[in-house]
């Protein structure tokens, strides 16, 4: 595929409307969304008192992505990446292991603000920090 997938803290970013993550997507054209960010999204929609807001906000969201679910050569890379990071003794977050596992398979760089993507091996990271703020 080629192109970025974007991880819930990413989405989460544009959605409370940062700047800097909004330039990052109208920059490119390739954007792609795991199934599973999608319902780490729904997840919070849900769990919030301002559900209905936050579902609008999702679906508004989801014409400016291609969302990549999962099959079995998705499933076989997630147990490959888990195993290994347990040999490691690096575990992160079981839903990251699935978003790294559907971007190593689809040759997809991930957009993300969590460095324990990191010790997910072969998997292409680029950082989408906020600005810093003077202090």
């Amino acid at each position: 595929m080629n192109g970025f997938a974007l991880d819930t803290n990413i989405v989460s970013a544009h959605l409370r409307g940062d700047a800097e993550v909004g330039a990052q997507i109208k920059a490119n054209t390739r954007l792609y969304m795991p199934v599973t960010v999608l319902g780490e999204l729904y997840y919070g929609a849900y769990h919030t008192q301002h559900r209905d807001k936050q579902l609008a906000r999702i679906r508004s969201f989801l014409p400016l992505v291609q969302t990549v679910h999962h099959d079995d050569e998705i499933a076989e890379r997630y147990g490959k990446a888990k195993a290994r990071l347990a040999e490691l003794g690096s575990m992160i977050p079981e839903n990251d292991i699935w978003i790294a596992a559907t971007c190593l398979v689809h040759d997809l760089t991930l957009a993300s603000r969590d460095a324990h993507f990191e010790a997910v091996e072969g998997l292409r990271l680029v950082r989408w920090e906020p600005p810093a703020t003077a202090g």
